[in-house]
């Protein structure tokens, strides 16, 4: 028996096997109409009716064979939307092949402003892109939104011109406009060399909208990228070779096995080619940050499991480093007694301990940028966290820091939920840092994704 608590569908009695999804894009009223027929097939006898998942969907009809069906649509719930219950005409034994079409339209998808909130970078044309997970799927379509089912789709969308469309599928339809990224045939060629050959024919990299709230998307054969990771001195760019793994690990029932075997697999492919120092100080900062999410949510929390109860708990509350760190260790037996090669992370502290030596000191000649000049961006990142775990620094010091590291800080991202949603929850945390970062997030608001909005306001606003 399937167990799904995020989902309302029967998906004990009846599955999904294909999508067929038609929409018609109208910006101007910010609504996709929209008619999707579900292929489904019965798992038990005298199935009688059809429970799919919506989130603000306004459905206008349901048909199966030419005749229109009975349905409406459940009280909406705060966290997981409104059931779609369905009405067949006739009792249906297991093994039973069908198809429901269903005339619909939504404006619950990510609508970005050209203008008014500057949320495109040259801000001449709207921008619409869908993000399903964790469980925003349904509100793009009624459907089953579980992992439980694997299925295929086809997808045909109208956009006015010039605007092109793109979805991720192994034929693109429009005109991908997108900065190469370098090493991501490297990183395909040796993940080929630890799994299978690379089935997918094609890997594209779409750089998104600075509102786009994630590092990156692993959509098959088209993942989204951040443009925080464009750095100019392609710094950032291993961030891909975490998203390219997941043509191989998919997305399984359980997120921890998910993860847990995506950044197992991205740890062997940067221990190829950089070295396995890199490897290893990559597990040095997910053992940090996996202690550091445990020690947020308490050790007690269920949230803290690699499978988690969601049974009222939304997904995108439980998301955090638990599945990626904690599920590495699990599936790949990497070194769970946090023995590591620290040569990497021994460079940071040491500079650090210096900094913290010198916190009385008016002249600070004894710095330079080129402390940090073959620095990663990681390093740098472990270089101020262990500055944080010092007692505060004067405010000459933290001038001379600041100067010190600007170039570097330019690169920083400044948009995505992983920089953006521990900033406001420490800033809210500090003496007389709580209004500060209140007014903050109201002031920018605007510009940040939905999905970064409310997970913000949960933490800096409930």
């Amino acid at each position: 028996m399937i167990y799904n608590p995020n989902t309302f569908s029967n998906i004990n009695e009846v599955k999904t096997t294909h999508l067929d999804l038609n929409f018609i894009v109208d910006f101007k009223c910010k609504i996709l109409d929209a008619v999707v027929t579900l292929k489904l097939v019965t798992l038990v006898d005298n199935v009688s009716k059809i429970i799919l998942d919506t989130c603000y969907l306004n459905i206008k009809s349901v048909s199966c064979c030419g005749a229109q069906l009975e349905h409406n649509l459940a009280d909406i719930t705060e966290k997981f939307s409104s059931a779609l219950h369905i009405q067949l005409n006739d009792k249906l034994s297991a093994n039973t092949k069908f198809d429901l079409i269903i005339n619909y339209c939504t404006s619950a998808v990510q609508w970005l402003e050209p203008i008014f909130y500057s949320q495109t970078s040259e801000k001449n044309h709207p921008y619409l892109f869908i993000q399903c997970q964790a469980i925003h799927a349904r509100s793009l379509a009624p459907c089953q939104d579980t992992p439980a089912f694997k299925l295929s789709y086809h997808a045909s969308v109208q956009v006015p011109q010039p605007l092109r469309a793109l979805i991720s599928a192994v034929e693109l339809v429009g005109n991908l406009c997108c900065l190469e990224i370098c090493r991501t045939e490297k990183f395909i060629e040796i993940g080929e060399k630890f799994l299978t050959l690379y089935e997918w024919n094609k890997y594209e990299l779409l750089v998104l909208p600075a509102s786009f709230p994630y590092g990156g998307m692993e959509n098959p054969c088209l993942t989204f990228v951040t443009p925080t990771l464009l750095a100019g001195d392609r710094s950032l760019v291993d961030v891909v070779s975490h998203e390219i793994p997941h043509s191989w690990m998919g997305n399984l029932e359980h997120f921890w096995l998910n993860e847990g075997w995506t950044v197992s697999i991205e740890r062997k492919i940067m221990g190829r080619l950089h070295g396995e120092a890199t490897a290893e100080f990559d597990a040095i900062i997910g053992w940090r940050a996996l202690e550091q999410d445990i020690e947020l949510f308490g050790e007690s929390n269920v949230l803290t499991a690699l499978t988690p109860k969601l049974k009222v708990v939304d997904p995108d509350d439980s998301f955090s480093s638990v599945p990626y760190k904690k599920g590495c260790l699990v599936t790949c037996s990497w070194n769970v007694k946090n023995e590591f090669d620290h040569t990497l992370a021994k460079a940071c502290h040491e500079l650090a301990e210096r900094w913290h030596r010198a916190r009385d000191n008016q002249v600070f000649d004894e710095f330079s940028p080129d402390d940090i000049k073959i620095f990663t961006p990681e390093q740098t990142m472990v270089f101020l966290e262990r500055l944080f775990e010092f007692s505060p620094l004067p405010f000459p010091v933290i001038e001379a820091l600041i100067n010190f590291i600007v170039s570097w800080m330019l690169a920083i991202p400044k948009y995505d939920l992983d920089g953006n949603k521990p900033l406001y929850r420490l800033l809210n945390q500090t003496k007389n840092g709580s209004e500060l970062a209140k007014k903050t997030f109201r002031e920018n608001k605007s510009f940040y994704h939905p999905i970064a909005v409310a997970m913000i306001e949960k933490d800096i606003l409930k």
